[in-house]
C-alpha cells in the first residue's frame, strides 16, 4: 500500500483530462470538403481513416500516461506498511531511523503520530529475517543513536522502541542523515536499507537545503531508502515559541511587561484563541488572539510583581492538537532597587551637571531620577580619585 509525501499535488491528476477532452472535440469536429465524384477513392479513405484513429488513440494514451507520471513523480509516492519490506533477502542490516521531534506529539483522535511511528517500527521487525542485524536512530535536533551495532535481538529492540516518548525538540534532519550515515558506515553486510518514519514537516523537506539534498544522496549510494509517512491532514495548531521581558528588569511592586511569540502552523485562521500568562502558579492576565494562516503574532501582558526574588512565569494556550508546544517559560527576578555605581573623570559638584545624568535619565526617566520613589535604579556617583577609597 503506497501514500504520498505531497498528497496535496495529487489533485493534478485532474490534468488527463486535457487531452481527452481535445480528442474528443476534435473527433466530432466536422470538416466540409468539395469532391468529385471519385467513388474508388472511397475504399483508400476508409482504410486511411481507420490508421489515423489507432494513431489517435495511441496518442492519447501516451498524453494520458504523461500527466499521470507527473502528478505521481510531484505527490512522491512512500511505502508505508510492512509489506515494504517484503522483498528484502533472508541476510543484511537495517537502520530504522524514528522521528521524535515535538511535532510527533500531534495528536488526531485518541493517538498521537508518535504512536502510529512506533507501530510502524514494530511492524518493520516483525517482517524482517530473524538474523538481521538492526540499528535504532532518533531524529529530534540532537538526533541520538539508540542502537548503533545492529542488534539482531530483535525483542529487546521492540521493547526499547516501545517505552519511547516524544521528545520536546525540533528536527535536524541533515544531523540525522549525517548519523545514519555513520552507523551504516560500520555495517559489513552487503544489503542495508534504512527506514525514515516521520511526518516529514514541510519546513524540512518540502524545500530541502542543498547540505540536506548531498547528504541524502550519500546516503542512497550506500543504502536503500524507504520513506515511511504518518502524517496526517493538517490540523489546527498555534505554538508559543518565545516568552520574555520586555524590560531589563523588574521592580517588585510595579508592572512588569511581558511580550510573547506565536505561531499558527495551520492551514486556517485562528480566532479568538484563549491565551494565559501564569506567574508563580497564579493566572496573571488572559486574553485572546488571532493569527493568519501559517503567520506568526505577538502578545503583550503585564502584570505587577509584590515580591522581590526570583519568580516564574509560563505563556500558555488552550489545547490543540499537540500539547507539547502549547507553553513558553520564563524564570526572572524582580528586584526592589539595583545599586549602579556611576564614575567620572572627576569628583562630581552637587547642582552640576554630569556625563552620567544622561545615562540616569535613561533608566529612571522621572524628574527626580533616582531620587523618585519609583525608580529601579539607584545611582551612586564618583569620582576617579574616589575609587580608591569607596568601599
Amino acid at each position: 500500500m503506497f501514500s504520498f509525501l505531497n498528497a496535496a499535488l495529487l489533485p493534478g491528476l485532474a490534468l488527463i483530462s486535457l487531452p481527452i477532452i481535445i480528442y474528443l472535440l476534435q473527433k466530432h469536429k466536422v470538416k466540409e470538403m468539395e469532391w468529385a465524384a471519385m467513388e474508388f477513392l472511397q475504399e483508400i479513405i476508409e482504410e486511411q481513416q481507420r490508421k489515423i484513429q489507432i494513431e489517435d488513440l495511441l496518442l492519447l494514451l501516451l498524453r494520458v500516461l504523461m500527466f499521470i507520471c507527473l502528478a505521481l513523480a510531484l505527490a512522491r509516492p512512500a511505502l508505508n506498511t510492512k509489506s515494504g519490506v517484503s522483498w528484502l533477502g533472508s541476510s543484511g542490516d537495517a537502520i530504522i531511523v524514528l522521528d521524535d521531534t515535538y511535532s510527533m506529539a500531534t495528536r488526531r483522535g485518541a493517538q498521537d503520530r508518535f504512536e502510529t511511528a512506533k507501530e510502524r517500527a514494530l511492524s518493520i521487525i516483525d517482517t524482517l529475517p530473524a538474523n538481521y542485524g538492526i540499528s535504532l536512530i532518533l531524529g529530534s535536533e540532537n538526533s541520538d543513536v539508540i542502537v548503533g551495532s545492529f542488534s539482531s535481538d530483535h525483542e529487546l529492540l521492540k521493547t526499547t522502541i516501545t517505552e519511547l516518548k516524544p521528545g520536546f525538540m525540533a528536527g535536524n534532519s541533515k544531523r540525522m542523515i549525517s548519523n545514519t550515515i555513520s552507523v551504516i558506515d560500520k555495517s559489513k553486510q552487503a544489503a542495508k536499507t534504512t527506514f525514515i518514519i516521520s511526518d516529514f514537516q514541510s519546513s524540512d523537506w518540502a524545500e530541502p537545503t542543498e547540505s540536506l539534498k548531498a547528504e541524502l544522496s550519500k546516503l542512497e549510494e550506500i543504502s536503500q531508502i524507504i520513506f515511511i509517512p504518518v502524517s496526517d491532514p493538517i490540523a489546527e495548531n498555534i505554538s508559543v515559541a518565545d516568552l520574555s521581558l520586555a524590560q531589563g528588569a523588574v521592580r517588585s511592586g510595579q508592572k512588569g511587561f511581558f511580550i510573547g511569540s506565536l505561531q499558527n502552523h495551520g492551514a486556517t485562521a485562528i480566532k479568538d484563541a484563549a491565551i494565559d500568562l501564569i506567574i508563580d502558579g497564579q493566572t496573571a492576565e488572559s486574553s485572546t488572539v488571532s493569527i493568519a494562516a501559517n503567520q506568526s503574532a505577538k502578545v503583550y501582558m503585564s502584570y505587577t510583581v509584590d515580591d522581590p526574588g526570583a519568580h516564574r512565569a509560563v505563556l500558555q494556550i488552550a489545547q490543540d492538537s499537540n500539547p507539547a508546544d502549547n507553553k513558553a517559560y520564563l524564570a526572572f527576578n524582580a528586584f526592589d532597587q539595583l545599586k549602579i555605581l556611576s564614575i567620572t573623570d572627576q569628583s562630581p559638584i552637587a547642582g552640576e551637571a554630569k556625563a552620567t545624568d544622561f545615562i540616569e535619565l535613561a533608566l529612571n526617566p522621572y524628574e527626580e531620577r533616582s531620587k523618585d520613589p519609583r525608580a529601579l535604579y539607584l545611582f551612586e556617583h564618583i569620582g576617579m580619585q574616589d575609587l580608591v577609597t569607596h568601599s
